[in-house]
């Protein structure tokens, strides 16, 4: 059966699927970024109000979900919230990873995050002002592995250096990836290929 509760509840469990928000996934999806806010699921007076169906048409092709899937969600188990492994920005650096990228050590704490089905997801804590405005002291950047990174992105990214950095994907090529730091100066870095050990999408943070 087909519930108003059960059509957003699948929205909602397709954008974590793919490591988004509702708002990021309406933004991939070409349909405005408040589509699917909370605010615009009930009007004032009470009444539900409908995702179109060309909305649903459009998410399942940005996100190449099948329908049947999509429906399947509207009825399976909720996703509940996962401990994530989380470490300060101020400190993370290479040792903090094995060598298939995946958090490793006893520097990492845990966190309660909702980490959309990516067993992977990690968070970082940002401990300081040097994201700014991008991201603030205090809060938590998710990154999930999983996710795929496209050009504007914010990612997390691994050197050979032992450096981890979380910067804006601003070009890919077969050699070389360019990235454009999040504080405000613009300043923009290249980084080669073969000195890249991981290149994850950060997916939301949370304050």
């Amino acid at each position: 059966m087909l519930t108003h509760e059960g059509i957003w509840t699948a929205i909602d469990r397709l954008a974590a699927k793919h490591g988004l928000s509702p708002s990021a996934l309406a933004r991939r999806s070409g349909l405005d970024p408040t589509a699917f806010n909370k605010s615009k699921r009930c009007a004032r007076s009470g009444k539900a109000r409908w995702p179109s169906t060309e909305s649903i048409a459009k998410i399942l092709t940005a996100t190449e979900t099948r329908m049947c899937d999509f429906v399947a969600m509207m009825h399976s188990e909720a996703i509940m919230p996962s401990r994530l492994h989380s470490v300060p920005t101020g400190m993370v650096n290479a040792r903090h990873f094995d060598e298939l990228g995946r958090p490793d050590g006893d520097d990492w704490e845990q966190v309660d995050f909702p980490c959309g089905g990516d067993p992977a997801a990690f968070a970082l804590e940002v401990t300081d002002d040097s994201l700014a405005p991008a991201f603030r002291n205090g809060e938590f950047i998710i990154v999930c592995p999983s996710a795929e990174c496209r050009r504007g992105d914010r990612v997390a990214i691994c050197t050979d250096d032992g450096e981890v950095l979380v910067m804006e994907l601003v070009r890919r090529t077969a050699r070389r990836v360019s990235l454009r730091s999040l504080n405000g100066a613009g300043t923009e870095r290249t980084v080669d290929r073969k000195n890249l050990r991981w290149l994850y999408r950060v997916a939301w943070s949370q304050y």
